[in-house]
């Protein structure tokens, strides 16, 4: 764990911290004023222990110099002879990722909200040519224009509805042992 660039923390099978490096240190301080060497980890960072239960994401919200960081962490059992000694948690700063997301998202909501907003502003003036007297031809037009709105609006609620799809996908747990051995 020292000689990584990633914050690391190796706890044992009972959940006590066995090892952390300086990474680690650097967007936990308290680490640095407290020895967490062979405390359980609910002890040292109850917060990260909670985050271990969870099924979903495992995304932490750290707030350091008065800014706010996000860190994926990920678990990896480690074991020797089919005993399972411990697990590493690695934590991936997922900061720019995470803000990103949060700048596409406000983007997308504008410009969804934009375009929908402007295109029954078109309907409108259409359906109100639509009530004078026009050529055949005009109102052809007039009605493929209208088409045209409404398909553009079915496009951006199937974007949305393609977002809304990939934020639902998760991740799971594999037991790559069991499945090495089915394989």
């Amino acid at each position: 764990a020292g000689s990584s660039d990633k914050p690391i923390i190796v706890l044992d099978n009972k959940n006590r911290v066995y090892e952390v490096n300086q990474e680690i240190k650097k967007i936990f301080p308290e680490l640095k004023r407290k020895n967490p060497i062979k405390k359980d980890l609910n002890e040292v960072l109850p917060e990260v222990n909670k985050l271990l239960k969870e099924k979903n994401q495992k995304t932490i919200s750290i707030e350091l110099n008065n800014e706010r960081y996000f860190y994926q962490v990920s678990e990896s059992p480690f074991a020797a002879e089919k005993k399972q000694l411990g697990k590493i948690l690695v934590f991936k700063d997922v900061t720019e990722r995470r803000e990103a997301e949060k700048r596409e998202e406000f983007l997308h909501s504008l410009l969804r909200h934009d375009v929908k907003n402007k295109n029954q502003i078109i309907e409108g003036y259409l359906e109100l040519l639509k009530e004078k007297k026009l050529s055949e031809e005009t109102e052809k037009t007039i009605n493929k224009a209208l088409k045209a709105t409404k398909e553009s609006e079915k496009i951006i609620e199937k974007v949305s509805t393609l977002r809304k799809a990939e934020k639902e996908e998760t991740t799971k747990e594999i037991n790559l042992t069991s499945l090495i051995r089915e394989v």
